[in-house]
């Protein structure tokens, strides 16, 4: 299993708890629930709770972007709301492009494709004094 943060189980799947669940409906003593069959569950949960975290870091940057869209009380480009977003993204990675947790992944975008979409806007690191 891999080391990572746990996602909340409020919303995710307990790995232990299903286990707990099956065995009981199973009955004790039986190999029903053999190795193969754990090790997948193990597997799906892991990505069921993966795709819940995304799912939560995505709605959580469409609430940042719908607010401050609300807060300029304005229209904008499309244009303009695309670097506005690559940008909030870019932040929320502190500027990580590539790997896992980077900005081109949570985009859907291959790093390349992101970063030249970042030359054409005309998106770069502001430098701190």
């Amino acid at each position: 299993m891999k080391d990572q943060k746990d996602p909340p189980r409020t919303q995710g799947v307990a790995f232990e708890q299903l286990i707990a669940d099956l065995s009981a409906r199973v009955g004790p003593g039986s190999d029903a629930l053999d190795e193969t069959i754990v090790d997948r569950l193990r597997e799906l949960c892991d990505a069921l709770n993966e795709s819940h975290v995304a799912l939560q870091r995505a709605r959580d940057e469409i609430k940042a972007l719908r607010d401050r869209l609300g807060a300029e009380k304005g229209t904008m480009t499309l244009s303009a709301l695309e670097v506005e977003h690559i940008r909030a993204v870019l932040e929320s990675t502190n500027w990580r492009i590539r790997g896992s947790g980077g900005a081109a992944e949570r985009l859907g975008l291959k790093p390349t494709t992101l970063e030249s979409r970042m030359a054409r806007l005309g998106i770069t690191r502001r430098k701190v004094p």
